[in-house]
């Protein structure tokens, strides 16, 4: 248990960094709603996001220190009017942005049910397996729908791995494969979480935030941090399964050693 909170927290920190980033540098999407669709007037509303951020990014160091619910409580909060403010703003398929981005919202809530004085394992692990779940099953449809997002980093990965780049046709191959093995881990987990899964996603998880540097070299490394909830929500599902494994199997061992022989 000690384990999954320590990836929760490391997350959590990378992900309200690279947030807080994108605030105090040049405002983000909560900024732009504020500016430009509410007509506030600019420097009121770049005001309010960089407190904001500052907020966020205080409360992110104060989770080292438990029980900090109410830093929890805030950085879900903020993380959430991150993912409306950017449905607001986004194009194509915008109604998947909160799911797309549940591991995020939801990593400070499972930790939150995992920080004493009253520990909740069964809780944490339904939050985790429904954010893992809803952010593969988004991922997984946007592949689908052949963003064009990923078919970039396929292009730039094959040139740089292999020498030369993927047709086309083999790229819409593999974001099908993608979306299709995505959605099906997606329902896995919630169906019947096992450790081989969770521990797929967070390896997977990890890939695709690395990708980022394939495509743009460190200079992307915010995006890196800012998707460690991809990996670290996964992971910690695995450790608190390990958790439950052992705990199940010590039962075993102590009702088999408790009958008479």
């Amino acid at each position: 248990m000690r384990m999954a909170r320590a990836l929760l927290r490391v997350a959590i920190l990378g992900c309200v960094a690279a947030v807080a980033n994108t605030g105090l540098t040049h405002g983000g999407a909560i900024f732009s709603v504020l500016w430009m669709e509410w007509g506030m007037p600019e420097d009121v509303a770049l005001w309010i996001v960089r407190v904001g951020s500052w907020i966020v990014l205080a409360a992110s160091i104060a989770i080292w220190f438990p029980p900090a619910r109410t830093a929890l409580w805030w950085i879900a909060a903020w993380l959430l009017l991150v993912a409306f403010a950017r449905v607001s703003q986004t194009e194509r398929h915008p109604w998947i942005i909160p799911g797309a981005m549940a591991t995020r919202i939801l990593a400070p809530i499972a930790l939150l049910a995992l920080v004493p004085p009253r520990i909740r394992v069964e809780r944490a692990t339904w939050i985790l397996r429904v954010a893992a779940a809803l952010t593969f099953a988004c991922h997984g449809y946007e592949a689908l729908r052949f963003e064009p997002a990923f078919f970039d980093y396929i292009v730039i990965a094959s040139r740089r791995f292999t020498g030369s780049e993927f047709e086309p046709d083999t790229i819409y191959a593999l974001l099908v494969a993608i979306g299709v093995v995505d959605i099906v881990v997606a329902a896995w987990i919630l169906w019947k979480p096992t450790r081989s899964i969770a521990l797929y996603m967070a390896v997977w998880g990890l890939i695709t935030a690395l990708s980022r540097t394939v495509h743009s070299g460190w200079v992307a490394k915010w995006e890196v941090a800012l998707r460690l909830p991809n990996v670290a929500v996964p992971l910690a599902l695995f450790f608190l399964l390990c958790t439950r494994q052992r705990a199940i199997t010590g039962q075993s061992a102590t009702d088999t050693s408790a009958v008479p022989t």
